[in-house]
């Protein structure tokens, strides 16, 4: 049997624990969906739904989409399924972008030092760290996940410029991809590319920025009740004091 979940703070009692450890330990894995409605991904926004919007990206009129999720089993052996985010495909160009990571998702990966101190109030420098931990193997597995689908064609990110001490960047260069500076985003390439490649790559992500009016829409756009928030995020550090989900 299988089960998709949009949010993993509708899970209740033992199955937000579930979740929490395998979470934790690491034990998920990422898997390619074939987009229906019932899998799209939490808070994505209607242009990325619609496989003309990819094809203009792409500059490709054959171009497609596909979801990703999370998957792991529970203690009833039920499939869990918690969709993540999604990429275009253009099988023509052999290449695949942009990469969009969703809704709880998005905003776990959004999350400082500030915003976790609201969540954890107490010893903040203690289980900030564990925070940090988990949010990178998080990146570091979507990233291989995008990698490796099909050695054939390029997997592509763009993310805005943070800096030498971005965590993308790290995470992004030790898994062997390619930097180039692109205005204020930084483009990362699975293979490096000869100059015609990293031209049109550089006009997927013009082309990118001028369909989707403001890229910030790509974000996280749910208001999650706090509580659930907290204890989530508290459960996921080993914060001492969870907050009773009702």
């Amino acid at each position: 049997m299988q089960r998709i979940i949009k949010n993993p703070m509708l899970l209740q009692d033992e199955e937000l624990l579930e979740f929490i450890e395998v979470f934790t330990r690491n034990n998920y894995e990422i898997i390619t969906l074939q987009p229906t409605a019932e899998n799209v991904p939490e808070s994505l926004i209607d242009s990325y739904k619609d496989v003309e919007t990819h094809r203009k990206i792409l500059a490709d009129p054959a171009a497609t989409f596909s979801f990703f999720s999370i998957r792991y089993q529970n203690a009833m052996g039920e499939e869990m399924l918690i969709p993540a985010g999604m990429f275009g495909i253009s099988e023509s160009r052999k290449v695949r972008f942009p990469l969009l990571i969703n809704g709880f998702w998005q905003m776990i990966l959004m999350g400082n030092k500030d915003s976790f101190s609201h969540i954890c109030d107490q010893d903040t420098d203690l289980y900030y760290p564990k925070f940090i931990e988990l949010k990178s193997q998080f990146m570091k597995n979507i990233f291989s996940y995008y990698q490796q689908i099909d050695q054939e064609n390029y997997s592509v990110m763009a993310w805005p410029s943070r800096g030498e001490k971005s965590v993308t960047r790290r995470i992004s260069e030790l898994l062997g991809y390619h930097r180039a500076e692109e205005g204020k985003m930084e483009l990362y390439t699975s293979a490096v590319a000869e100059e015609a490649k990293l031209n049109y790559l550089s006009d997927c992500v013009l082309r990118w920025g001028i369909l989707i009016d403001d890229r910030q829409q790509t974000l996280c756009n749910v208001n999650y009740p706090f509580e659930q928030l907290q204890s989530l995020i508290r459960g996921m550090v080993g914060y001492p004091e969870l907050v009773k989900v009702m």
